[in-house]
Order: structure tokens, then C-alpha cells, then sequence
């Protein structure tokens, strides 16, 4: 079941945050994510960042037992990884709008690779709150049209939150990663199509267990990526997500 990758390189990014290149040759849509497997720990998922040749990446920041065991790797050490699982972004031709939170912006560079493979103009918007949570991408600093930042205490970029300098027009497409709130209030503003990637607790990654239930959808099979309008009439998404219990919390 498991795949075994061998970890390239390691580039840290800030502070909580790094990007893992991992040598093994899989196909993959952007916002697909795999499930990472820590020997006597568990699973987590991460989504693709950006995949080439033979190596993909993973833009990873530390927040729980999965990514403190993945930040102890050295180059050389064997990744054991299952997937790409999943529903992802549909890729359009036209003007779109790329909008990321935090670590939320790491579906964004193969999402941008593949924009610009089929003609796409693209600008990118991103909300961090303060300069050294920032993460800077080379990627999307080359092909983007235009990328604007926000900082909450304003040590980088606008001072401001995301929804601030987001245009609510003029796109064909917004293409929405970052914590649930955030997008939510994105998706409150603008008029225009958009999808977004969820974040969930998914143990299985083949909709059997329901730790990402979400009104009657499986994030792991049916997303983590959905059509915005689809969201917009579910009566948890942007309110309640389920914890480690399986319960309903508000977030």
C-alpha cells in the first residue's frame, strides 16, 4: 500500500514552515494531497505543492506529531507516502485569482504551473500575519501577473487581512486555499465562480471512516477541493468542523 519516496532536500522557508522534495515520480492534480505514514505515530495528509520530473515537493509547517517526525528527516531518509487521493482545482483558461492564508498557499505552485501551461494570466493574493510568517514562493514570484501581501501588523505588504485588498470582480475564476473562516468571508464578498481547498482531519483517505463528514460530503473523496457556491449552502462549513472525537466544534 505504501509508496517509499527518498527526501532530496529540505529548504526551510520560515521559522514553522519548510519544503520537502521527495524523489519519486507520481502524476497528480493540484489540491490532490497524499497520506504521509510516521512509523508508530500515524498519518497525515499534506497537500502536493509541486511535482517535476521525478521529485515532488511538500510545503509543510510543524503543528502536530506527523510534521515534528517529518522536520527530524534527513536528506536520504525514506518517505513512506500513499496516494495522490482526492478531488482538485479544475484548471481554466482566462484571468484568475490565486487567494492563500498562511501555509494554506501550498497547493499554489503546481495549481500556477498548470494555469500558465494552458495561457492563464494570474494574479496572487496572500494574508500572513506578520513578516515572519510570510512564506515566499519562487514560483509564483515568476509567473504571476501580480502578487499583493498582507500582513496583520503591517511589517510586510498592506496592513490589513486578505479580504481588504481582494477585488470582488474581474476574474474568471478564484482559487481559494487557507483556514475555513478566512474563506468563508472570501467567498461573502466576491462575485465570482470560486473553488477552495478544505482542511479536515482525514485518517483514511477513501471515504470509509467520516472524520471529514461536512454535511453529507466526504472531504477526502469528495474535495478537499469544492465548487464555492456548493459551500456557501452547507450550514457547517465556516461554522463547525468535526474534532478528533468525530464531533462537531465551532471553529
Amino acid at each position: 500500500m505504501y509508496k517509499k519516496g527518498v527526501l532530496e532536500e529540505v529548504e526551510e522557508i520560515n521559522e514553522n514552515v519548510r519544503l520537502f522534495k521527495i524523489k519519486h515520480e507520481i502524476s497528480a492534480d493540484p489540491g490532490q494531497y497524499i497520506l504521509i505514514w510516521a512509523p508508530g505515530i500515524g498519518e497525515a495528509p499534506f497537500s502536493i505543492s509541486d511535482l517535476y520530473e521525478d521529485v515532488f515537493e511538500l510545503l509543510i509547517a510543524k503543528k502536530g506529531k506527523v510534521t515534528g517526525y517529518l522536520f527530524e528527516r534527513k536528506p536520504n531518509d525514506i518517505i513512506r507516502f500513499r496516494g495522490p487521493y482526492g478531488r482538485g482545482f479544475s484548471i481554466v483558461k482566462g484571468r484568475a485569482m490565486l487567494i492563500g492564508g498562511g501555509y494554506g498557499a501550498a497547493p499554489f505552485p503546481l495549481l500556477m504551473r498548470r494555469l500558465k501551461e494552458v495561457g492563464s494570466r494570474v494574479d496572487v493574493f496572500l494574508g500572513f500575519k506578520d513578516r515572519g510568517s510570510a512564506i515566499k514562493l519562487k514560483i509564483l514570484e515568476s509567473m504571476a501577473e501580480k502578487i499583493v501581501i498582507t500582513t496583520e501588523d503591517g511589517s510586510m505588504g498592506v496592513k490589513g487581512v486578505i479580504t481588504d485588498v481582494i477585488p470582488d470582480s474581474g476574474y474568471d475564476l478564484a482559487y481559494i486555499c487557507g483556514k475555513e473562516r478566512m474563506a468563508y468571508e472570501i467567498l461573502r464578498k466576491i462575485k465570482i465562480d470560486a473553488e477552495v481547498s478544505l482542511e479536515r482531519i482525514m485518517r483514511c483517505g477513501l471515504g470509509i471512516c467520516g472524520s471529514c463528514a461536512l454535511n453529507g460530503f466526504r472531504v477526502c473523496v469528495d474535495g478537499p477541493v469544492f465548487r464555492g457556491k456548493d459551500l456557501m449552502i452547507s450550514g457547517e462549513f465556516g461554522k463547525f468542523w468535526r474534532g478528533m472525537n468525530g464531533r462537531k466544534e465551532p471553529i
